[in-house]
């Protein structure tokens, strides 16, 4: 039987972008895995991590972005982790084509958590059937949206983009953070705060944002409709540009 509990045992994952030989927002995926080694497992990362990161990153051609992922889990003498290159076809750096993402809500009683989990068996169950472009949206029982099958989600209403709130029922994104910081620094009224479900089809835009694909629009969930509208694709680009700058994409690579 499949529950909404993760096994825990299973470890935790962490998947991030590479753009020109760069993992993007390294230090802040790595900060945010750390704190939940410490709170679950009591035990600081594995020495070994960085390194395998750093082999796995001199295996990607520095004109192709590509996906890193890295896995750590319990053993009785400490953590041990795995890293995974895989390509990537839908990354921030792509032009927005086509139509957006269209919502499947989902109930799960109490959200995912705030750990990335290495068990994904629930996701994968709850997403049997998903047909292409369409991402399921996490909605507790009383309605409130907490997340996606794979991001972070953000609605505007009336030039205020909102997003809930990181109450530990979902994964505090990295990018959900950075395009936070962006929204704020283009001038964009942002906040935080519990959004309804029902609410959605007040909103002019919808999107969700994740460490690969960066902001993607969602155009549709049941028969509420969106279009891709212009607030979205600005903070695409513009975390695009924030990713490839050359300054910052020292800042990214960590200690070396």
């Amino acid at each position: 039987m499949i529950t909404n509990q993760p096994d825990v045992g299973l470890g935790l994952i962490e998947t991030m972008l590479v753009i020109d030989g760069t993992v993007v927002e390294l230090e802040a995926h790595l900060e945010r895995l750390d704190r939940s080694a410490t709170r679950l497992y009591d035990r600081p990362l594995p020495a070994e991590l960085r390194p395998a990161m750093e082999s796995a990153q001199r295996t990607i051609p520095l004109d192709q972005a590509a996906r890193l992922r890295v896995a750590i889990w319990p053993t009785s003498s400490g953590l041990c982790c795995r890293t995974e290159i895989g390509p990537t076809v839908h990354h921030v750096l792509n032009a927005l084509t086509g139509t957006g993402l269209r919502l499947r809500p989902v109930t799960v009683t109490g959200g995912l958590g705030a750990h990335k989990w290495r068990d994904r068996r629930l996701i994968e169950q709850m997403g049997a059937g998903l047909e292409p472009g369409e991402e399921l949206v996490i909605v507790d029982d009383d309605g409130e949206i907490l997340e996606t099958g794979t991001g972070n989600l953000f609605a505007v209403f009336a030039n205020r983009i909102t997003t809930p709130p990181a109450d530990r029922r979902i994964l505090p994104g990295v990018t959900r953070a950075r395009v936070l910081e962006l929204a704020w620094s283009l001038g964009f009224d942002a906040e935080e705060r519990p959004l309804e479900l029902a609410e959605l089809s007040e909103a002019a835009e919808v999107f969700v944002t994740s460490a690969v694909r960066g902001v993607v629009p969602v155009t549709a969930s049941g028969e509420a409709r969106w279009g891709v509208g212009g607030i979205a694709p600005e903070l695409r680009r513009t975390l695009g540009e924030l990713w490839t700058s050359s300054p910052r994409r020292e800042i990214l690579k960590g200690p070396q």
